[in-house]
């Protein structure tokens, strides 16, 4: 991305939102999915919560490496 413009910056800041948001709400139904099945209480939820942090941030450096280095 060499010509970088404002609308490629709001893009990628929208789309960054997005994939987390994403990412901890899958995170978040897969926990509770899991403790619902398992019956164990919070577990799996915060194991889950944690995942979908982890994996946000992934997908946002990810994403944001390839802007930053023009």
């Amino acid at each position: 991305m060499s010509n970088k413009t404002p609308l490629q910056a709001i893009i990628v800041v929208s789309s960054l939102g997005m994939q987390f948001a994403i990412s901890l709400a899958a995170g978040y139904y897969g926990g509770s999915y899991l403790d619902e099945h398992f019956q164990s209480g919070q577990v799996f939820m915060i194991i889950g919560l944690l995942l979908g942090i982890g994996a946000g941030i992934f997908a946002a450096i990810k994403l944001v490496k390839p802007f930053l280095n023009d």
